[in-house]
């Protein structure tokens, strides 16, 4: 009842004060919030890495997205006087988030720099890569930067040989949205014309129409032959082999050997791959984009949001999708925020900000009192949290500025 009376008094609102200008508003009013706890964890690394021990384990890559997503979000926050201070959490957090993914890669001598292949790992290689690429873009220099560049040429290389087929998430899993932040994470790389890529530019791969490559290329302009070689089969890979037949959207899973279909689409997925994805390849994004919202999107009388799975696929929830309430997804509502900001969806952010605000409040009476459990979360709700645990703050802190550090990928190239 009570989430029902804040809903209509958001609503009261948005007709009032104009629905961007207050959708706006509330979303600073939030970033703030979270801005500055994050900032506090950060000024002490080791207790942050003692927290996210603690709290973040029974997540996906609950030891790297605790570390990366923050910089992602800081990346498009920081400017003028901040921004000195911004580089340094930064740094920090690149610094913790380099020690698991040098482990995970068996890194020679723990050493990153040394690798010479992605060693099947591209979700921990790439999410990294894409963090320091954002820190890059927002004038990080030194032991970062360097990586960054020797990184950017591996995962390139490798890419090249894939030829259009995703590469692996882990060994023995290939999820194709991983992927997109490898292409996103090498979209600065540049190097010399003579130094061409191993796959030959010519003219759009089969199944990647060439109007639709066209648009892609205006949207991204300025990759590098190789940057843009590569994408281009990526989609088109997509567009032949990695789409489903009844919602015409990307799968969420293949065969790591065959790159045959073993799973359809997921909420959880395309509502973060249509975000990476827009700042490299705007037409497709979008295009994929408004085949979502037709198939996922969800309206209910109080609440609104993306499905984790295609209508009438009666699956239950589990550690990727976050809970799942009156069919709407945790994981896909909330990253579906940043898909709704890099398309300029008003529609889509006017129900899902405020519904930001209507959940913090809801968590905390349910808290009030100390923790309590929510059925889906492999952690106890806790009242110092925004969202009620550590995980949920740091991708919500991501999904909510997505909108701005965006506009460095796609500036920078």
């Amino acid at each position: 009842m009570q989430w029902l009376a804040l809903e209509l008094l958001v609503g009261l609102a948005l007709l009032a004060g104009g629905r961007g200008d207050v959708v706006e508003r509330m979303t600073a009013g939030v970033v703030e919030q979270l801005d500055q706890e994050r900032s506090r964890l950060a000024e002490d690394p080791d207790e942050y890495a003692r927290l996210v021990a603690a709290e973040c384990r029974g997540f996906p890559e609950g030891d790297l997205f605790p570390y990366t997503l923050p910089v992602l979000a800081w990346a498009g926050l920081t400017s003028g006087d901040r921004n000195a201070a911004d580089l340094a959490r930064m740094e920090r957090l690149l610094e913790l988030a380099e020690k698991p993914v040098a482990k995970r890669t068996s890194a020679p001598e723990g050493r990153l720099d040394r690798l010479e292949n992605y060693r099947d790992q591209a979700t921990y290689l790439c999410q990294l890569n894409l963090a320091a690429a954002a820190f890059v873009a927002a004038g990080g220099k030194g032991h970062f930067a360097e990586l960054h560049d020797k990184l950017s040429e591996v995962i390139l290389s490798d890419l090249e040989k894939a030829a259009g087929r995703p590469l692996n998430s882990f060994p023995s899993y290939t999820w194709p949205f991983d992927t997109v932040p490898c292409l996103l994470s090498v979209a600065d790389h540049v190097v010399p014309d003579s130094d061409l890529a191993a796959v030959p530019r010519g003219t759009p791969a089969r199944g990647l129409e060439e109007e639709q490559a066209e648009g892609n290329a205006r949207g991204g302009a300025g990759l590098s032959r190789r940057v843009q070689a590569v994408l281009d089969l990526h989609l088109a890979w997509v567009e032949e082999s990695g789409l489903d037949r009844d919602t015409s959207l990307p799968v969420s899973r293949v065969t790591p050997q065959a790159s045959t279909a073993s799973e359809g689409p997921r909420g959880c997925d395309l509502s973060w791959r249509l975000a990476l994805l827009e700042p490299i390849a705007p037409e497709t994004a979008r295009r994929w984009y408004k085949r979502y919202v037709k198939a996922f999107w969800v309206e209910r009388v109080a609440v609104a949001g993306f499905r984790e799975w295609p209508e009438g696929v009666g699956r239950k929830a589990d550690v990727d999708s976050g809970p799942i309430v009156l069919g709407i997804g945790g994981a896909a509502t909330a990253l579906g925020i940043a898909s709704a900001q890099v398309f300029n969806d008003e529609l889509r952010l006017a129900r899902l900000v405020p519904q930001v605000e209507t959940t913090h409040q809801a968590i905390a009476e349910k808290v009030r009192d100390g923790e309590a459990a929510m059925p889906g979360l492999p952690v106890k709700l806790r009242a110092d949290r925004y969202t009620g645990f550590l995980y949920g703050d740091v991708v919500l802190f991501h999904a909510l500025t997505w909108g701005r550090t965006a506009k460095l990928f796609r500036g920078r190239r």
